[in-house]
């Protein structure tokens, strides 16, 4: 009896945390979906290990004239295997004038992914 009593507890207690969990999950959602910077950064501190929030930062970034890197290295840091992230990152790093990151990010993007952007990007900018 006191096992199932102990089961049941632990049961409603999970389903607590995931409904808490998806409660904050749609709330920083929600949020990312603002085009305000203000709601972005309230976003990424409530959800720190969601890519996509930095992604839009860095493009809300680069619509005002600032320097966008950061938070593109923070998505790709977040997300290593997505090769769009590290085209991004290397195209900006090479507008920027740093040609040893752009490289190396366009080059892992060609390594990741198989399909044709990252490969013709890469190609272009050797021919850049």
């Amino acid at each position: 009896m006191w096992l199932r009593t102990l089961l049941l507890v632990s049961a409603i207690g999970l389903l607590c945390a995931a409904g808490y969990r998806a409660v904050g999950l749609a709330g920083a959602d929600q949020l990312y979906r603002s085009t305000r910077q203000a709601a972005i950064h309230e976003a990424i501190r409530l959800e720190p290990r969601r890519a996509l929030y930095y992604a839009g930062l860095a493009e809300l970034l680069e619509t005002a004239d600032g320097d966008a890197r950061g938070a593109w290295r923070t998505a790709v840091a977040l997300s290593p295997n997505n090769s769009d992230l590290r085209i991004r990152l290397g195209l900006r790093a090479e507008a920027a004038g740093d040609y040893h990151e752009a490289e190396y990010q366009l080059l892992a993007a060609a390594h990741l992914s198989r399909q044709f952007e990252p490969r013709w990007t890469l190609a272009t900018y050797y021919y850049r």
